[in-house]
């Protein structure tokens, strides 16, 4: 029996299992988000929106600097050995710029100065609502554009989807508020 049905019939299995107490309000996260938001450096790598964009290593000491371009998993490595032939994780990308450290994303940069590290962590806190813009913002002319109106209209459906169940929920919730 799916849950639909359980909750239409006023199951007392469902009532005594799943109701909330009666001054309970349901409490929902403005942090869900699409399983295809770029909440981390690998999955912006994997939307394809910074395909092509080129990227510096650039150590602390500013003494180490290697020049790269974005491709889907990776990095092509700008080193002599590799000559943009070779994609390369954040981690072989940082050795190959002769530095080590524990997080290379913070020392690579796009070509506006912006680390990865940091794309990233103002992707976390956008809003859904503007997070388009806010990739534009961040990214600047890096973008590959294809890929990012592809994206868009990925998000568009999914931000339907997520505005869809949590109307559903509400519903849900108040209906079992006024049992």
């Amino acid at each position: 029996m799916n849950l639909e049905n359980i909750y239409r019939n006023g199951s007392v299995e469902w009532s005594s299992r799943y109701s909330c107490a009666p001054n309970m309000e349901l409490k929902m996260s403005k942090k869900i988000v699409p399983s295809n938001y770029a909440t981390n450096f690998k999955k912006l790598l994997g939307i394809g929106i910074l395909d092509g964009a080129r990227v510096k290593y650039i150590s602390i000491s500013m003494e180490r600097v290697l020049d790269g371009i974005f491709r889907k998993g990776g990095y092509l490595c700008g080193c002599s050995f590799c000559n943009l032939s070779k994609v390369r994780s954040a981690y072989e990308f940082e050795q190959h710029a002769g530095a080590k450290t524990r997080h290379p994303n913070n020392h690579i940069n796009l070509e506006n100065g912006k680390s990865i590290y940091n794309i990233i962590q103002e992707l976390k806190t956008a809003p859904l609502s503007i997070l388009d813009e806010v990739i534009k913002d961040v990214a600047g002319t890096s973008i590959n554009e294809e890929s990012f109106q592809d994206w868009k209209v990925t998000i568009g459906f999914r931000r339907k989807e997520f505005k869809q169940i949590m109307l559903n929920l509400v519903t849900i919730v108040g209906e079992m508020k006024n049992r």
